[in-house]
């Protein structure tokens, strides 16, 4: 299961609805131990449910809307009780009013750089698929084994190759140094303008868009989602959701 699909905080209120198949059910539970992001979305959603329970939400609506329904079918309307009918009415849509304002608020206040980070980045998986004639680098090789200190730490007599500056930039953004990272990525799209190749261009545009939200270079951030967005042949473009630039927005104007 995604979590960065759609549905999944449809999911999330079916999960707390009791609404889920065991399967599903056992699927949510096991990314609730992991995923910080879902969890703290479940989170907001019980925050929600809770405001509207202490409301009385419900019991409020369906007592307006029985006596709404009572006078409908009443020949005469007696005005004191229409306007304090009206008034009730009014006290229960400020009340959802609050409710919703105070989830939107609480979602505003624990955005965070490194939670929308954690959400969108995902490892990169190298592709062990070779041409045959070209030996794998020992960058390479420490890359799949996810030893991305080690890898930082290995020098060559010459310099490194545009996929090299990649996984280094992987590696620096594993290892948590956005500055690096980002050094890397730039690197990587610079070296393929230089040469007019297209080696890791995409992911690394992605990944430095990601590591400028991380390093809260929202600005830089969104301009690289922009550009993104606006090549339909860009292997990221399904990456760069609405959601994900929405957020970065939101964190830009916080």
């Amino acid at each position: 299961m995604d979590n960065s699909t759609p549905g999944m905080s449809e999911k999330l209120v079916d999960y707390l609805d009791g609404k889920l198949e065991l399967g599903e059910k056992q699927q949510i539970d096991k990314l609730l131990e992991t995923d910080k992001v879902l969890k703290n979305e479940l989170e907001g959603l019980l925050v929600a449910r809770e405001a509207v329970r202490q409301y009385g939400l419900q019991q409020k609506v369906a007592s307006v809307h029985q006596k709404m329904m009572n006078e409908h079918k009443a020949p005469v309307r007696n005005i004191t009780s229409t306007r304090r009918t009206l008034r009730y009415a009014i006290a229960v849509a400020a009340s959802i009013l609050l409710i919703v304002a105070g989830y939107i608020g609480y979602s505003f206040y624990s955005l965070s750089s490194e939670k929308v980070y954690t959400a969108n980045y995902r490892t990169y998986e190298l592709s062990s698929l070779r041409d045959g004639n070209t030996a794998e680098s020992e960058i390479e090789t420490a890359y799949k084994s996810k030893k991305f200190p080690e890898l930082l730490a290995i020098r060559f007599d010459r310099p490194f190759t545009i996929k090299e500056h990649f996984l280094r930039g992987l590696s620096f953004a594993e290892t948590g140094d956005n500055s690096n990272a980002i050094l890397s990525f730039k690197k990587v799209i610079e070296d393929n303008n230089t040469a007019r190749t297209n080696i890791f261009k995409d992911e690394a545009e992605f990944y430095l868009a990601l590591s400028y939200v991380r390093n809260k270079d929202y600005d830089f951030a969104l301009e690289l989602f922009k550009n993104i967005n606006s090549k339909p042949e860009h292997l990221y473009k399904e990456r760069v959701t609405a959601k994900l630039v929405r957020q970065v927005r939101l964190l830009k104007w916080r």
